[in-house]
């Protein structure tokens, strides 16, 4: 660390060689003061310690860290000496301006340094603790002036001075121990470092909007006046430092009790002055430590839930370097946290980023102020919030502080009383603080003397009411006012008074400012300013910026606004008429506004969160339409309005509801992913669906629209998230023909030529990431969540609309989770784990609840709550059935035990009072559940092992489901099986589950499928629910019915519609099997594919329809297909070992199959003059053939030592490439078949395509997992003719995107990828193809003017797999 200035230094030395202690002191004061025979001076003289008291107290505990510190504490010790030294009271002034001028001297210091190296907020406050110093010298050369220091205590009015003066000096001495102690040049470093400062940026931006919440009334606007709420803000300054004693605690009424320092809790009804006092504290020690500072707002409650995230970015921005860096720290490592639960941000932003500060950090508080919790829309979010500081207390360092403001409130009370944390009252101040806050904003916006005059002109009452309707009153009968101004003046109040969200000027001028006006918008901002609102700043805070956010001062205005009793009156404020009139304006607005790539946004592969796109987008989306996008369903569903402008001129125009809905939605879409809104999005389009359903078959079309447009949603939120040119580049082509949204929105920039394009949507709404075998999934009991468990040891929770994942994973199990289950209320999960545990989990934090449930001796493969939520059962593969309890987690009873194989499954009945049990033994037991008697016989009839059983809501059927491919009802009181088996599954039935209404059954099996049964007849409902690629093994219906979740061994969760019952359709015509190859012809105008179902189809590139019929010869499967150089021929590789060759334009095959191969034929390729024909097989070898005679050319080339997957010439026809699942790459000569060089080895995995690079440097591979890699060739010579274009460039293909060299350009859904990755992609002109299962063409003709294609050559360009 650089050393503190020589100057500076010396002068400390001098200060603590000439000092006292404060023992000593004492000691004289107390010695000097009992020798007095003046009592009068005594007294006075004892009033004089107590006010140095704490400044004394303080010096006493300076921490010394540091070289900067030790020079702070230096300076600390000069204050020390002041105050020991007061019993010479003649010498006081001088000696406090002596002080002083050593702490200025350090203030220079740094500013000199702030001059060179800092142009922040550290530079501009060290100028303002100069000034404020400057002052205190002034104000003791006018003491001393006057002659001798004790007249300062014969004056009550100069002891106030001195004792601020005191004041001032403390808070300077703190504010500089803070800067001392940063390491200066670190800080200079990192202020130079441009790339870090734009990474800062990027990272506290995935934190949201920072500036809401921060400022509240404004700071400025909204402190303490001078010399008010002294005691309370001494008292919150002694709590802040750690300094309080049980003689400074207010009556807490905890009778004596030890108050808990780590949360201060202030509470008072409206008008108390809360806010001003939260305000000035954080402005208090904005610069004394680390301080955060959020404003709930009554009515813009769509911000509340930012509230983690809103704090922890103004730590990463003013707080201390550590903690910024602990921040920031926290954003990388989870940059999707604005996302995350409550529990997850409060965890990873507030604990863990406190948990890495280094220890001596602690020396500085850390402040986080949240301000009218009360006012939160969602009191179990507050709630939660208050129950995480107590939960976490022990976790956080001492010094980090929580302060609560708050009204009494009753939920708010239940959460904090029980806590016993220190608390302030300000009730006894009856509202009148902020009567004097406004009076005295309103004196100062005008003439003060007259104002004041009106202000006390007349009787009557002089509460809030009456001031603010005085107040309001002047303003709407200003004579100077238009009434253009007037009638501006009351919608803008109406917006302030009605929006959910903060709104600006710039939020204004854009609702209501004419074209003409807008486009002059400097002007029009101080029009508003200096004339619409000018009469009424005292009520509302404008700030400077036109992107500030504007504040109504006081919860009470917005009352009295809204209140009927002065309806007759020009500004009230009718809350239903304010939301029609915005939702009309916001629609009218998007209607207008609303535009396809609205950021002329031009590359494809960049996510909405790069600067670039972030850039774009503050350039392009105006604050007002992003209100409006944010809005406008929440203002239009504030109240089931008609929807007929002639029978009610203030209900909505259905012309412009139509018309946004049938041309706009996806530009609507569009601004939401760009601001990061999508989820949002989701629940407005959900809002406005439900609200339309009120209007009977007015508007049947839209109302059908906004259904497609949450499925479409839920179908393709990744490529929307993941970026806005996406919504036309990679959804709308597979959007279900026969949809509403494919009606009105088809025209997109990627279209579907041919494929398996859906006729409706299918019955699966959403599908999970994959995060290992899904063993088991539940629904919540609101329907508003699934668990899930799974291989990984994990649990998950994922919301039921959408399919994200809520928060991190439930983290404990040591082994996988084989079951899941939510409590009755909710609240809890349980799990049960192959690590032989049953665990408990808070639904909402997602923490663990006590100690796991011990006492199996194997697995526990399923656990289910009682009815009541008391007790738990759980069933092992020890073949027992335990009970606990829920609330102790103690085993209750004895285990059940009877079965003699493994417990797989067990249910509570719907009265509690029975369990039943389904073991691999094949039967189903109940148990008296208070006994643990078993109930009658085991009920038997499957022929193999019972894996799930079920109780039907009115606990007279039993549902078992079993390996032997069926599902069995019994009479729960007899055990007779009821009908015959319900069969058409095609393996083992894993799962069963009864929906609520007991009139359906569904099942889950290892044949990939859901299947719906009718629980009356046995029979299938509809088809069977198909999407996964692995066994089922779990299902549950959603608490209304209306859904179903499963859980397979493919890693996902998915959710169907259990109600449609509609066919999802299919337009696929051509070839009755998966597809294996796709070839173009080298003009691009025809692509070939060959098939699993042993044909060679031809197609059209340009309009996808087939040309011609099948080239038909083949007995077995196809796996490769190639053109030769004219297009005139394709050869196609063959199951059975062969290579046919056809004449392309009659299909007629040429000659005999080409044979030798003695296993299947894996990849073809002709030679670039189309005379030799390389083959690749799972024989391990490569054999060239003459391509006109059908003459094997010489031996196989042998050496690979597994299948071989792929071959390709070089551009010259000199060389072969082939691949292999060895691992390896080898290189052959092509005309003498000699190995050339050492095998080629980059990929980890097996390697399934090869290609020559166009230069032919280097050789382009893909293995089996997607990956892409360029392998350098080995040092031979090699000519490439430049007469020959291949332009071949690798497409890669990863979790559902297709990628061109690293870039995403378009996102498959799973349906056209059958594991890992489709076989081929492959693009020729602006067509491209896509082949797994199924053959698709897409147009892509409009978007290849954007990047990464625009940057590149675009002929051919492929990947292929086998």
């Amino acid at each position: 660390m650089p050393r503190i200035d020589s100057k500076i230094a010396a002068i400390n030395s001098a200060n603590i060689a000439t000092s006292t202690t404060p023992q000593q002191g004492q000691t004289q004061q107390h010695q000097r003061m009992t020798s007095k025979d003046d009592s009068d001076r005594e007294k006075r003289l004892s009033t004089a310690k107590t006010t140095f008291k704490v400044v004394e107290a303080l010096s006493g505990a300076l921490p010394v860290v540091g070289t900067y510190v030790g020079a702070a504490a230096k300076v600390g010790s000069t204050i020390v000496e002041m105050i020991a030294g007061m019993d010479g009271n003649q010498e006081l002034a001088s000696r406090l301006e002596a002080r002083v001028t050593s702490i200025s001297e350090h203030l220079e210091h740094f500013k000199t340094r702030s001059r060179a190296h800092q142009k922040g907020e550290t530079s501009k406050r060290v100028q303002d603790l100069q000034c404020q110093l400057k002052l205190v010298m002034k104000e003791m050369e006018s003491i001393q002036s006057q002659g001798a220091v004790s007249r300062a205590f014969l004056s009550m009015d100069q002891g106030v001075k001195i004792k601020q003066h005191i004041d001032t000096v403390r808070t300077t001495w703190e504010e500089l121990q803070l800067l001392v102690s940063l390491d200066t040049q670190d800080l200079i470093a990192e202020l130079r470092d441009v790339e870090g400062q734009r990474e800062r940026r990027e990272l506290l931006n995935l934190l949201g909007d920072g500036r809401y919440g921060a400022h509240g009334d404004s700071i400025k606007s909204a402190t303490c006046l001078p010399g008010t709420r002294l005691e309370i803000l001494e008292r919150i300054d002694q709590w802040v430092r750690g300094e309080v004693t049980a003689d400074s605690q207010p009556d807490n009424g905890h009778d004596g009790e030890t108050v808990p320092n780590r949360v201060l809790w202030i509470r008072g009804m409206a008008g108390r002055g809360k806010s001003t006092i939260a305000t000035t504290v954080a402005y208090r020690w904005a610069f004394r430590g680390a301080c955060a500072l959020f404003h709930f707002r009554r009515g813009q409650n769509a911000q509340d839930r930012s509230l983690i995230c809103a704090l922890a970015r103004q730590l990463g921005v003013r707080g201390t370097p550590e903690i910024r860096n602990a921040i920031l720290q926290a954003i990388r490592d989870n940059p999707g946290i604005l996302g995350e639960r409550l529990e997850e941000q409060f965890d990873v932003l507030l604990v863990k980023s406190m948990q890495a500060l280094p220890t001596p950090h602690n020396v500085f508080p850390t402040l986080l102020i949240v301000d009218a919790l009360d006012e939160c829309d969602d009191v179990d979010f507050a709630v939660k919030f208050v129950k995480l500081i107590a939960k976490h207390d022990s976790d956080l360092p001492p010094n980090t502080k929580f302060l609560l403001a708050t009204r009494p409130e009753a939920p708010i009370l239940q959460a904090l009383q029980p806590r016993k944390w220190r608390m302030e009252s300000l009730d006894t101040s009856q509202g009148l603080f902020q009567w004097a806050h406004t009076a005295i904003e309103y004196m100062r916006r005008g003439e003060p003397a007259n104002r004041l005059r009106q202000l006390t002109a007349g009787s009557g009452s002089r509460g809030l009411d009456s001031l603010y309707k005085q107040i309001l009153t002047r303003a709407f009968q200003d004579p100077d006012q238009s009434a253009e101004s007037l009638n501006l003046l009351h919608r803008s109040l109406a917006i302030l008074v009605a929006a959910p969200h903060p709104i600006s000027l710039d939020v204004v001028a854009y609702m209501f400012a004419s074209p003409e006006e807008w486009d002059q918008q400097e002007g029009y901002f101080d029009y508003l300013r200096k004339e619409v609102f000018r009469n009424i700043m005292s009520l509302i805070f404008i700030p400077e910026s036109p992107l500030g956010e504007m504040q109504i001062m006081h919860t009470s205005i917005r009352d009295f606004l809204c209140n009927t009793q002065i309806q007759d009156t020009p500004y009230f404020i009718n809350l239903q008429n304010a939301h029609d009139s915005l939702a009309r304006k916001c629609i009218q607005s998007m209607n207008r506004d609303l535009k396809k790539n609205i950021c002329n946004l031009t590359d494809l592969s960049l996510s909405n969160s790069h600067p670039e796109v972030q850039t774009a987008a503050a350039k392009h989306i105006p604050a007002g339409l992003i209100y409006c996008c944010r809005t406008w369903a929440l203002h239009l569903t504030s109240d089931s309005k008609k929807l007929n402008s002639q029978e009610d001129p203030g209900a909505i125009n259905p012309t412009d509801l139509i018309a946004f809905s049938t041309q706009k939605i996806l530009f609507w879409v569009e601004v939401m992913s760009l601001i990061f809104r999508l989820q949002e999005a989701f629940h407005l389009a959900k809002r406005t669906e439900l609200w339309l359903k009120g209007f009977s078959n007015q508007i049947d079309d839209v109302l059908t629209l906004w259904n497609d447009t949450q499925r479409w949603m839920t179908e393709f939120w990744e490529p929307i998230a993941f970026g806005a040119l996406h919504i036309y580049a990679s959804t709308m082509h597979f959007c279900p023909l026969k949809t509403r949204l494919w009606h009105y929105y088809h025209a997109s920039d990627a279209k579907s030529m041919y494929g398996k394009q859906l006729s409706y949507w299918t019955r699966s709404i959403w599908t999970t990431i994959e995060h290992g075998r899904i063993y088991s999934i539940a629904f919540s009991p609101d329907g508003k969540r699934i668990a899930s468990g799974s291989s990984d040891r994990t649990m998950r929770l994922w919301d039921a609309e959408t399919g994200q994942q809520l928060g991190g994973p439930l983290e404990g199990h040591t082994d996988a989770v084989d079951s899941v289950a939510f409590s009755p209320d909710g609240k809890r999960i349980a799990s049960g784990s192959r690590d032989r545990t049953v665990r408990l989990w808070d639904a909402e934090t997602g923490q663990q609840s006590g100690d796991p449930l011990e006492g199996h001796t194997d697995g526990v493969i399923f656990v289910a709550f009682s009815p009541d939520g008391k007790r738990i059962a759980s069933g092992s593969w020890d073949k027992t059935v335990r009970l606990w309890d829920a609330e102790t987690g103690q085993q209750s009873g004895e285990p059940l035990e009877g079965h003699t194989y493994s417990v797989t499954s067990v249910a509570f009945s719907p009265d509690g009072k029975r369990i039943a049990s389904g073991s691999w033994d094949g039967t189903v037991r109940l148990w008296d559940a208070e006994t643990g008697q078993q109930s009658g016989e085991p009920f038997e009839g499957h022929s193999a092992g019972v894996a799930s059983v079920a109780f039907s809501p009115d606990g007279k059927r039993v549902a078992s489901g079993s390996s032997d491919r069926t599902v069995r009802l019994s009479d729960a009181e007899t055990g007779q099986q009821l009908g015959g088996p319900l069969e058409g599954h095609t393996d083992a039935v894993d799962s069963v589950a009864f929906s609520p209404d007991g009139k359906r059954i569904a099942s889950g099996s290892r044949d990939r499928t859901v299947r719906l049964w009718d629980a009356e007849t046995g029979q299938q409902s509809g088809d069977p629910l198909e999407g996964h690629t692995y066994a089922v093994n779990s299902v549950a219906f959603s608490p209304d019915g209306k859904r179903i979740a499963s859980g397979s061994w493919d890693g996902t969760v998915r959710l169907w519609d259990a109600e449609t019952g509609q066919q999802s359709g299919d337009t696929l015509e051509g070839h009755s099997a998966g597809v294996s190859s796709v070839a173009f012809s080298p003009d691009g105008k025809r692509i070939a594919s060959g098939s699993r179902d042993g044909t060679v189809r031809l197609w059209n590139a340009e309009t996808g329809q087939q040309s011609g019929e099948p080239l038909e010869g083949h007995t077995d499967w196809i796996l490769s297909v190639a053109f030769s150089p004219d297009g005139k021929r394709i050869a196609s590789g063959s199951w059975n070992g062969t290579v046919p060759v056809w004449d392309a334009e009659t299909g007629q095959q040429l000659g005999q199959p080409l044979e030798g191969h003695t296993r299947a034929v894996s990849s073809v390729a002709f030679s670039p003059d189309g005379k030799r024909i390389a083959s690749g097989s799972w024989d391990g070898t490569v054999r060239l053939w003459d391509a006109e005679t059908g003459q094997h050319l010489g031996e196989p080339l042998e050496g690979h030592t597994n299948w071989i997957t792929s071959v390709a010439f070089s551009m010259d026809g000199k060389r072969i490439a082939s691949g292999s699942w060895d691992g390896t790459v080898r290189l052959w000569d092509a005309k003498t078949g000699q190995h050339l060089g050492e095998p080629l080895t980059g990929p980890t995995n097996w390697i399934t395509s090869v290609a020559f690079s166009p230069d032919g440097k280097t050789i382009l591979t893909q293995d089996a997992s997607g990956a892409s890699l360029e392998l350098e060739m080995p040092n031979l010579s090699m000519h490439v003719d430049p007469s020959v274009q291949s332009g071949f460039s690798l497409f890669s293909f990863n979790n559902g995107w297709v990628t061109y060299h690293g870039a995403r350009v378009l996102w498959l859904p799973s349906r056209h990828w059958q594991s890992n990755s489709p076989r081929h992609i492959r693009l020729s002109g602006s067509t491209l193809v896509v082949a797994d299962n199924y053959l698709s063409f897409f147009d892509m003709s409009n978007v290849l003017h954007l990047k990464p294609f625009s940057t590149s050559t675009l002929p051919s360009a492929s990947l292929v797999t086998p």
